[in-house]
C-alpha cells in the first residue's frame, strides 16, 4: 500500500506531499497494526488504492480505466462496506471528471464500465437472492445459495439511528480509539493523537480545491482525494456502531488529508515547523514501536490466542494418536483446524453442528475432537484440552499435563 500511496499523492498533490504522505503512512499505528494480523476485510484497502491509482492513470491514458474497474470490482468482495462506498465514490468521481473535462465517452471507458458490471453481477445476484427478490440459483456451472440468514442491522434505518451513528463516528475519530485492543493503543490512536488538526486542514484544502475545480472547470487532484474522503465519511456515518476495522475505507484518505495539511503548514512556516513535525513523528513512532513490540505484545497475546501451535504439537507429537480429544468450551475450533492442518474434506464429512441452521454455527464435534465435553470422571483413554485452573486435578489423577497458552493446557495419560 505504501508505493501506491506515494504514487497517488504524487499525481494529485506533487512530490513534496507524496514524500510527506509516504512518511505519514509508514509510521501510522493503524497501518502498522493492520499489516501484522490477518483480518481479511483489510484487503479492501489495497484494492481501493489500486483502483484509485489506475483511475488517475486512466485520466491520462484511458486503457488504464480497465484495470481500475477490475480493482474496484474485486474490492466489492473484500468487505461489505465497499458495496456502498464504491458506487458512491465512482459516481461522484465521474461527475467531477465530466465537469472538469477530464472524462469523455470512449471505447476504454465503456469497456471499463462493462468490466465493473460483470464483476459486480455475482454480488448483485447474491443480494437479490438473499433479500427475497429472487429464488436460489443452482446450475452445474454457477450457483447463488440462499443463506440461512442475511447479515443485516449494521446500517442506520431511521433518523434516530443516524444521530447515534454520527455521534459514535465523531467520538471514534476524535479519540482514535474504539475500545478494541486489537485495533488501537489508546495512547497513540490510529494516526497519532496530534494528527487530527493537520487532517482537518488537509480536508479543508481538498474541499476548497473541489469548489475551485467546479467553478473553473479545471481538474485538481486534491479535489479527487477530498471526494474519496467525503464518500468514506458518508458511508462510515451509515454504520450504527462503527469501529476502526469497519471503517477501513476511511483511513487512507484521512492519512492523505493529514499529509496535505502538513504540506500546507510547512509551506507557511518553513523555518521551524518541518523540524518540529519530523521530531514529533520520530519520537512518537519510536515510543509506539517500543510499546507495540513489548508490553502490548504480551497483553494482546491472549486475545490472539497465542499458544495454539503448542496445543497442536502436543496432540500430534506426544498425546495418543487415536484417542478422542475432549475440549473445554473456550477452545477455538478454527485455530485447532489451522494449526493441526486438518484436511478440509475430513472436517466437512465429520463436523456436527449443535445449533444448525443458525447463522452463528457452533461446532459440537469433528473427527475425534469433542467440544463442550464433560471433564468429570476423566478417562485414561481420552486426551483433554482444559483450563489451566483444572490442570492440578488431572495431574493428581496421574495425567501428564503440558501448559500451552495463558489459559489452556493439554492432559493425557501415558
Amino acid at each position: 500500500s505504501m508505493p501506491l500511496a506515494f504514487l497517488i499523492l504524487r499525481r494529485c498533490c506533487g512530490k513534496k506531499a507524496a514524500l510527506i504522505g509516504l512518511a505519514v503512512v509508514a509510521v501510522a499505528p493503524w497501518h502498522i497494526m493492520i499489516s501484522r494480523w490477518g483480518l481479511e476485510s483489510n484487503f479492501v484497502v489495497v484494492f481501493l488504492l489500486s483502483g484509485v491509482y489506475f483511475l488517475l492513470r486512466g485520466l491520462e491514458r484511458p486503457p488504464f480505466f480497465m484495470l481500475s474497474a477490475a480493482f474496484f470490482g474485486l474490492s466489492l468482495y473484500c468487505y461489505s462496506i465497499a458495496w456502498l462506498f464504491v458506487p458512491l465514490f465512482l459516481l461522484l468521481t465521474v461527475l467531477y471528471c465530466i465537469r472538469t473535462g477530464r472524462l469523455r465517452l470512449s471505447f476504454s471507458a465503456v469497456l471499463s464500465a462493462v468490466i465493473l458490471m460483470l464483476l459486480a453481477a455475482p454480488l448483485v445476484l447474491f443480494l437479490l437472492v438473499n433479500t427475497g427478490f429472487m429464488s436460489e440459483i443452482k446450475t452445474p456451472f454457477f450457483s447463488v445459495p440462499l443463506l440461512s440468514s442475511m447479515r443485516s442491522g449494521e446500517f442506520v434505518s431511521s433518523f434516530g439511528d443516524l444521530s447515534v451513528s454520527l455521534s459514535n463516528l465523531g467520538k471514534l475519530l476524535l479519540t482514535q480509539n474504539d475500545g478494541l485492543s486489537w485495533n488501537s493503543i489508546p495512547a497513540f490512536g490510529m494516526y497519532y493523537l496530534f494528527a487530527l488538526p493537520p487532517a482537518l486542514i488537509g480536508a479543508f484544502c481538498g474541499a476548497k480545491a473541489l469548489l475551485t475545480a467546479f467553478r473553473q472547470r479545471e481538474f485538481q487532484g486534491a479535489a479527487l482525494l477530498f471526494l474519496w474522503l467525503l464518500s468514506s465519511l458518508i458511508v462510515s456515518a451509515l454504520l450504527i456502531d462503527p469501529n476502526i476495522n469497519r471503517i477501513n475505507i476511511l483511513h487512507m484518505p484521512m492519512l492523505f488529508s493529514c499529509a496535505l495539511g502538513i504540506c500546507r503548514l510547512v509551506e507557511k512556516w518553513r523555518r521551524a515547523l518541518p523540524a518540529v513535525l519530523a521530531l514529533l513523528y520520530t519520537l512518537s513512532f519510536a515510543v509506539f514501536s517500543g510499546v507495540y513490540f513489548n508490553t502490548y505484545a504480551h497483553e494482546i497475546a491472549s486475545t490472539f490466542r497465542s499458544g495454539y501451535e503448542s496445543i497442536a504439537d502436543c496432540i500430534v507429537s506426544r498425546a495418543p494418536s487415536n484417542a478422542p480429544v475432549v475440549c473445554d468450551s473456550s477452545v477455538e475450533p478454527m485455530l485447532l483446524l489451522f494449526y493441526l492442518q486438518y484436511p478440509a474434506p475430513a472436517f466437512v464429512n465429520t463436523v456436527v453442528y449443535t445449533n444448525a441452521p443458525s447463522p452463528w454455527l457452533h461446532i459440537g464435534s469433528f473427527g475425534r475432537f469433542i467440544f463442550d465435553g464433560s471433564m468429570e470422571n476423566p478417562s485414561r483413554d481420552t486426551v483433554y484440552i482444559l483450563q489451566r485452573s483444572d490442570a492440578l486435578t488431572f495431574r493428581d489423577l496421574g495425567f501428564t499435563v503440558e501448559y500451552c497458552t495463558a489459559e489452556l493446557a493439554v492432559a493425557w495419560f501415558e
